[in-house]
């Protein structure tokens, strides 16, 4: 495992060195890294056996694309304060959104990659749409907001599994990813915040307990992802993934 942290390590210094605009970081927050995200994202190209420098390419370019979303999701979700200095701290974060989508495309057009532009816009288009669907639907449709939030989280990844033809992982990166997104709703809905998520699970059905039906719906995922694991006992790092998650439960 030390070498896969050491390469992840490297991966992620390489995007820090793109992210890091000198103006920008006067006035905005540092840019996320989804340090899972970018776990499950080496293990994929890790799968599709690419030579170490590609794999570092394409590594940085799909990170900078789910970075991008982020960061206008951030800008989305900001409460409206008072204040010019607010106000400019929204504008130049979704600046930033803009500039770190214009370094992958950048970034893949140096290497003429369009197949892989346009599978990334695919995805780009299937979040942006889960989005707005997890936004506006409630708790109307328990179901169906629920495919979304696996949509809205592991997109990118799947359509990375399909163009580098390594779709084994897509059940994996599917649950584990819906299953921690669903930890962090809940989270929120125990601080008070807003959660459209969780508020499906309040709605969905009136006569059970939405705590129940919650972790009813984490347990469905970590059975999942325990029998996917026990398939692929070769895979280590998903392994250490999913202990991580399950004690964080």
């Amino acid at each position: 495992m030390k070498h896969i942290y050491e390469d992840v390590t490297a991966i992620k210094e390489q995007l820090y060195n793109r992210l890091r605009h000198p103006y920008l970081m006067q006035y905005i927050d540092e840019p996320f890294v989804d340090d899972e995200k970018l776990l499950l994202l080496y293990s994929i190209l890790k799968s599709a056996r690419l030579p170490a420098a590609a794999l570092q390419h394409y590594a940085v370019t799909i990170m900078l694309v789910q970075i991008a979303l982020d960061t206008h999701e951030k800008v989305s979700n900001k409460g409206t304060e008072e204040g010019g200095r607010s106000h400019k701290y929204r504008q130049l974060t979704a600046l930033a959104g803009d500039y770190y989508s214009g370094l992958y495309y950048y970034l893949l057009a140096q290497k003429s990659d369009i197949s892989l532009i346009r599978v990334l816009a695919k995805g780009i288009e299937e979040v942006n749409e889960g989005k707005i669907v997890l936004h506006q639907q409630g708790g109307s449709d328990l179901r169906t907001l629920l495919g979304n939030v696996a949509v809205v989280e592991s997109a990118l990844l799947q359509k990375t599994c399909e163009h580098f033809n390594v779709p084994v992982w897509k059940p994996f990166v599917s649950s584990f990813l819906k299953m921690t997104r669903l930890q962090r709703e809940y989270q929120c809905y125990q601080r008070g915040e807003e959660s459209p998520v969780f508020r499906a699970f309040l709605h969905a059905e009136p006569e059970k307990n939405p705590f129940s039906l919650y972790e009813a719906h984490l347990r469905q995922e970590q059975e999942k992802l325990q029998q996917w694991a026990a398939a692929h006992p070769d895979s280590e790092l998903a392994a250490r993934l999913l202990e991580n998650l399950l004690m964080k439960l």
